[in-house]
């Protein structure tokens, strides 16, 4: 009997830990949204990959009919930054008709 009851109280603790790490989780997605409004458009599940896909900026092509309407695909290119980091600039913007169209930098 005290096995079971050690096992129980092993399970409450791992359920208050889980509750608070999915406090915390929430709290990350809610300020992602409130920087980028358009994160509103995307379930938690579709928010995490895009996050968790940030070096590779193409995984948003899986999402980017959700935050965009009338956008199929957008393309980018890896550059070369200062310290040797890479950023990754959009290129192209595909239309769902199949339309591409050049992204210029803004000066």
């Amino acid at each position: 009997m005290e096995d079971a009851r050690d096992f129980i109280n092993v399970l409450n603790n791992l359920n208050k830990q889980l509750e608070g790490v999915q406090k915390k989780l929430n709290d990350l997605l809610a300020a992602k949204r409130v920087n980028f409004p358009r994160f509103f458009f995307l379930s938690n599940e579709d928010l995490l990959e895009i996050i968790g896909q940030a070096k590779n900026p193409a995984a948003i092509n899986k999402h980017i009919k959700k935050i965009f309407e009338g956008i199929n695909k957008i393309d980018t290119e890896p550059v070369q930054q200062a310290k040797g980091q890479k950023e990754h600039v959009i290129t192209h913007v595909e239309a769902e008709d199949g339309e591409r169209f050049p992204v210029q930098e803004l000066s």
